[in-house]
Order: C-alpha cells, then sequence, then structure tokens
C-alpha cells in the first residue's frame, strides 16, 4: 500500500495531525502514540477532528495571553515544544521523558490554561537542566522551611518550587511572595553547586523587572475557581521527581 503525503485520513490512515492557529506555534497532536501515556493523567483517545480544532482554539486563546503577559517565556516555549497530548482530566503537566512535550486536559481555558501550561513549562525545563547538569548534591541531607508555608521540604523540591514561582510571577505577581527569600536560601545553602548558583542568578536577574511587568499584569486574575489543579498557590505543595 502506498500513501502519498498530506493523505486525508481514512480507513487505513490516521496521520498525526499538527494543531496551526496563531499566535501558538505548530504543535504536533500526539493522540495516537501506543507510547504516549508518560503522564502523570492518563492519555486521551484520538480526538475528532471537530475536537482536535476546539484543541487548536484553547492552546491559541492561552498562547495569546502568555505572549501578551510573557513575551520572552512564551517565545521561548514556541522554540521548545514540538508536542502536545491531550489528557483525560487536568490542565497541563510535563511529560517524563522530553521536555518539548506537554500533556494538556480539557478543565481549563483562558487564564487557567496559560497559567497551567506556563507552570508545566517552567517544570519541564528545570527538569531537562538537571539532566544535563548537577544543580545540587546531597539532596535529603537537610530539609528547609518554605518562604510561602510552615512545611519543611527537600531541596530539590525548594529549587522546583522557588523556579516555577518564578515563571509565574512574571505572569501573575502574586505568585512572587518569597521567591526573593527562598533564592537566598538556596543560593547559600549547602547543597547548591555552582551550576545551580548560576541558575539562581539567571533567575534573579530574570525577575528583576517584575516591579515594571506589573502594571502591565494589574488586574489579572485566576478564575474563582480557584488556581489549576497543576499551579502552585500559596499553600500548594509541589511534587519534584
Amino acid at each position: 500500500m502506498r500513501i502519498a503525503r498530506e493523505e486525508p485520513e481514512g480507513p487505513h490512515w490516521l496521520p498525526v495531525r499538527t494543531l496551526r492557529q496563531a499566535p501558538a506555534p505548530a504543535l504536533l497532536l500526539d493522540d495516537l502514540d501506543p507510547f504516549r501515556d508518560a503522564f502523570g493523567t492518563p492519555p486521551a483517545d484520538r480526538l475528532t477532528a471537530e475536537r482536535a480544532e476546539t484543541w487548536a482554539h484553547r492552546i491559541a486563546g492561552a498562547w495569546a495571553l502568555l505572549a501578551d503577559a510573557v513575551p520572552e517565556q512564551a517565545a521561548e516555549a514556541a522554540r521548545t515544544l514540538t508536542t502536545v497530548t491531550p489528557l483525560t482530566t487536568g490542565t497541563a503537566e510535563p511529560g517524563r521523558h522530553g521536555h518539548g512535550a506537554l500533556g494538556v486536559g480539557e478543565a481549563a481555558d483562558g487564564d487557567e490554561l496559560a497559567l497551567a501550561m506556563l507552570s508545566a513549562f517552567r517544570r519541564a525545563k528545570l527538569r531537562a537542566l538537571g539532566e544535563v547538569t548537577d544543580l545540587y548534591a546531597l539532596d535529603g541531607t537537610w530539609d528547609h522551611r518554605t518562604p510561602w508555608g510552615s512545611e519543611h521540604v527537600t531541596f530539590s523540591r525548594l529549587l522546583a518550587e522557588t523556579f516555577e514561582r518564578a515563571g509565574l510571577g512574571l505572569y501573575d505577581p502574586h505568585f512572587l511572595t518569597g521567591v526573593p527569600e527562598a533564592l537566598d536560601m538556596i543560593e547559600n545553602a549547602a547543597e547548591t553547586t555552582v551550576d545551580g548558583k548560576q541558575l539562581i542568578a539567571a533567575v534573579r536577574k530574570e525577575i528583576s523587572g517584575t516591579r515594571s511587568a506589573t502594571g502591565r499584569n494589574r488586574g489579572r486574575t485566576v478564575p474563582p475557581s480557584g488556581h489549576p489543579s497543576n499551579v502552585l498557590s500559596p499553600d500548594r505543595k509541589v511534587t519534584f521527581e
């Protein structure tokens, strides 16, 4: 059997589709791979053409918000992300393999989805950095109290939450509460390596213009239902693997 390029879907051919709707980048829609179960939430079945079009609209709408509020992070995500896997529930989360893929559920739109996608991208980015360099050593030897709660956590979790909150804080300044203090704690901790200190310096630079960004983001709120299930709130825990 011979199949021509761009041949439409048929009984003997299920092509990998691409979501193409500006301002979002072109993203492969992975709803076919039998091994796509690489997320904390089960993947959804293959989407109909109508549902795939709805997903393209949802992601484009969230991306427009990101491009407006955090253009540098949106541009970096556009260069990095290649694939979206539909999930049965939830908002958005990174995959376990490869930081260019995100799992996206049907539970959110607009601001909520934008925050969830940004949160997932930050977690994927930190995970990718940790795979190519040592950001810390002796994780778990000491506990650290988070500035945004009373819980004592490992160094890796403190770093993960701080890195995520710094990125989210450029979209919604409320997430920056406690981040400067956490950066001081991480920089002075015994676990931090030389590369870890360089990462902290980069995060400090990243949030240094937050005062000017706050005006642009003023009034941007999360829906009444609260923060998305996969996005940190002031008293929310995160699992870092």
